[in-house]
């Protein structure tokens, strides 16, 4: 809308000048033009939103029944609260049209304190409200809100930073802004709407890639039968698998404490279960071959002070905490970082399990640390072997086919949107100085330097350089399910979301360069 009443002679200023020209007063003539928008816009949002409750309301059963799903939908305090957080989307995009149509025309050639106060506040306030909305759809679970939020605080920087008073400081700016203003910011806050989507969508699909690829192949609940199976089948394989047995728990149940866990055991007593969590009674103790590489080892979380492991036993009948002791060990491990595998594993004849009075039972679990390096007809065997054989088993594979859509997405998105916003930065950037080529003629016959030359692009180039930063960071903030309580067993976002700002920043470098080249007439 910015850029349809910003377009030729239909302008919003030129519109206001002919109606102010005509006898109109200068509110009457800014009204005029901004109702269209508002006509335009508020009635339409109104309308989509009710054709939406609508629809859902009325075909919700049909629609879930396209996509083999049951649907349940009806009117609920979080979703009328998506309408006051659309109401509140428009109501900012208005403001910030409203900065962009008429503000702008009072004080191109006289920038003061008070109307530089005017561009920083209204921005201000759309990127506020942006950061906001990403943080309270975390804390309460608003539809969408870190999505929308991110990109309209990326859709934003453009209009905001091509209009802020500090980039108009000769008149030879002011005029070359004026020509280029139109074009430059819808342009520009698409292409900033689409990084900022780009580096979203590819830190959602980092998330739900769970953890990184670490070629692990883990395969739970499998019987000494299983493995001797396996073993006969795959001995090269085998001979290199790590094989974890989980400890006898028909009577008490043995976990992994945390040093926090633990000292509140210690200090309350030992049948007080209350210190224990449920996210500490998910982290098991294992044993394993006392010859092995892992015995007596613990992860990075599970290790106090003098390098000793607290270990808890509990009642299974009770559910209280029964005795409570730290053992020794032999380090840390970062394959115990893992989060399928135990916090604490312990070599089956070792002191500290036959003090613990630990045996071990008939579960296993098989860990295979390189399984992509196998073949792929081997590791096809091994799956099909456990699933048919084993169907009781869980396995737990890092490099599956999901995992490899979901980072080839992550990669793509942004890597598209590289492309497709340098593109657009490029046609923008060459538009300009085909428009300021007279303006930078006549520059040149004054005696301008290359700098003063290259200033010309500054506005743009900022908002190419810190408008993709900003943006690219708003997406990636969006993604993050953690704001407000972070925790590792969310994942990560990886890195790929950053990939559009190298290229960007080497091509404003290039276009800087470009600008500040003298101005070639043909005689």
């Amino acid at each position: 809308m910015t850029a349809f009443f910003r377009a030729g002679q239909c302008s919003g200023d030129a519109v206001v000048e002919a109606l102010v020209a005509c006898g109109f007063s200068l509110t009457t003539s800014r009204w005029t033009v901004f109702r269209g928008l508002l006509i335009c816009t508020i009635p339409g949002a109104a309308i989509g939103i009710a054709a939406g409750y609508a629809v859902f309301g009325l075909s919700y059963r049909t629609i879930g029944n396209i996509f083999a799903q049951y649907w349940e939908w009806q009117p609920s305090a979080t979703s009328l609260l998506s309408i006051f957080f659309v109401a509140a989307i428009l109501l900012c995009s208005l403001c910030l049209t409203w900065l962009v149509l008429f503000f702008r025309m009072s004080f191109k050639h006289d920038i003061t304190t008070r109307n530089a106060l005017w561009y920083i506040i209204l921005s201000s306030a759309v990127l506020l409200f942006s950061c906001v909305a990403i943080e309270r759809y975390h804390a309460a679970a608003w539809p969408f809100g870190g999505s929308v939020g991110s990109v309209m605080g990326a859709c934003a920087l453009g209009p905001m930073l091509l209009s802020l008073p500090w980039l108009f400081r000769t008149p030879a700016q002011c005029n070359a802004i004026e020509r280029t203003r139109s074009l430059s910011a819808p342009v520009c806050a698409l292409a900033l709407l689409l990084l900022g989507a780009s580096s979203l969508f590819s830190g959602q699909m980092m998330i739900a890639t769970g953890n990184s690829d670490n070629g692990l192949f883990i395969a739970d609940y499998l019987t000494q039968d299983d493995l001797n199976y396996l073993a006969g089948k795959y001995p090269e394989t085998l001979d290199k698998a790590i094989v974890l047995t989980a400890p006898d728990e028909s009577r008490y149940l043995v976990r992994a404490a945390t040093s926090h866990a633990y000292d509140c055991v210690i200090q309350h007593g030992s049948d007080d279960a209350d210190c224990y969590s449920d996210s500490d009674n998910e982290t098991t103790v294992m044993l394993v071959d006392s010859n092995s590489s892992l015995a007596g080892k613990t992860n990075d979380v599970h290790i106090a002070e003098g390098g000793n492991a607290g270990i808890i036993l509990i009642d299974t009948a009770t559910q209280k905490i029964t005795q409570a002791a730290q053992v020794p060990t032999e380090g840390t491990d970062s394959l115990l970082n893992d989060y399928t595998m135990p916090g604490v594993v312990l070599g089956i004849d070792s002191p500290q399990a036959k003090t613990l009075g630990l045996a071990p039972s008939n579960r296993h679990t098989l860990v295979i640390t390189d399984f992509p390096s196998i073949a792929s007809g081997v590791r096809d065997s091994i799956r099909s072997d456990i699933i048919n054989r084993c169907g009781y088993a869980f396995i737990t594979e890092h490099d599956t086919t999901s995992y490899r859509s979901y980072m080839a997405r992550a990669i793509a998105i942004p890597a598209l949107a590289t492309i497709i916003s340098g593109l657009t930065f490029a046609a923008l950037a060459i538009s300009t100085r085909q428009t300021q080529s007279t303006l930078r003629w006549t520059l040149q016959e004054f005696g301008a330097s290359r700098f003063q030359l290259m200033r010309l692009f500054r506005p743009l180039g900022i908002t190419m350089s810190l408008g993709s930063t900003i943006a690219v960071f708003l997406g990636w903030l969006g993604s993050h399910p953690w704001i407000i309580a972070p925790a590792n067993e969310f994942g990560t976002t990886g890195w790929w979301w950053l990939i559009p700002l190298p290229v960007i920043f080497i091509e404003t470098a290039l276009f800087c360069w470009w600008f500040s080249l003298p101005e070639r007439r043909n005689q």
